[in-house]
């Protein structure tokens, strides 16, 4: 701060808190600090300072406590499934991984997958011991971590890479640890269209194209000259130009044998 305030980015004195206002060049700064000596001041300055930052942490904290809440309550509400663990925060999947007595060390993709496969492997056993009919329903929950439209959030392409490695997490799908924002999106539509190959493989060289043509690799397709452009004008006008001549041919020979009909016979 006393770095700050001799530069001039501190209006304020970071000792006494003697409002300096604009000035020129560090020197007058300086001269301000040398003859800060009033203690009382200094002293009552320092206290205020340390009321307001406890009061910023206070309610930092408040909405800390709030967010977490909510995340719980919404990971809850979505059916406290393994794809939804990327809404719940570092500390709260640390309390997770607590309560099953997991390793809780390590950043939270980490964490999200060590639950997945513990969780994975508590339904699997369930599946075996389980009647019936129960075994089902463990059978649908066990192999729920494939992604889909329902389970992946809405903004998927505008989510940061640590949080789209949640996602990808939370889904069982493993991806390398310096891998892209772009690589992660990838691996995860490649999941989700695993049954769909044909599907999968258009968007992949849709993906591609355009990674191609933001990076320079490729050149979009050249723009229509203004000759090509009016041959092909007149190449979709041809076939309304047929069907109109058409058109006025066939009503001037059904005109003719309208007149043909009404033409006048003497003597009726």
């Amino acid at each position: 701060e006393v770095a700050a305030f001799k530069q001039g980015l501190l209006d304020a004195c970071p000792q006494c808190g003697c409002e300096m206002g604009k000035r020129d060049g560090a020197e007058e700064a300086e001269e301000h600090l040398r003859g800060c000596k009033d203690q009382k001041k200094i002293n009552a300055f320092q206290r205020r300072k340390a009321v307001e930052a406890g009061k910023k942490q206070a309610k930092a904290e408040r909405e800390g406590k709030q967010e977490q809440l909510t995340n719980l309550k919404t990971w809850e509400f979505l059916g406290a499934s393994n794809e939804s663990l990327w809404i719940l925060s570092l500390e709260q999947l640390r309390k997770q991984c607590a309560q099953y007595k997991l390793d809780d060390s390590g950043e939270k993709e980490a964490l999200i997958a060590r639950l997945v496969r513990h969780r994975n492997n508590l339904d699997a056993s369930h599946l075996l011991t389980d009647q019936a009919g129960e075994g089902e329903g463990a059978r649908k929950k066990q192999t729920a971590s494939m992604p889909t439209r329902h389970s992946l959030p809405s903004n998927l392409e505008t989510m940061s890479l640590p949080q789209l490695k949640a996602v990808a997490a939370s889904h069982g799908i493993e991806v390398p640890a310096g891998a892209s924002k772009q690589a992660v999106l990838s691996a995860i539509d490649k999941e989700r269209f695993r049954d769909e190959p044909q599907l999968r493989l258009t968007m992949t060289a849709e993906h591609e194209a355009e990674e191609a043509i933001k990076v320079g690799k490729r050149k979009p397709a050249p723009r229509k000259g203004k000759k090509e452009l009016e041959e092909s004008d007149e190449e979709e006008e041809a076939p309304k130009k047929r069907a109109k001549t058409s058109g006025k041919k066939k009503e001037a020979e059904e005109s003719g044998d309208d007149d043909d009909d009404d033409e006048f016979v003497p003597g009726e």
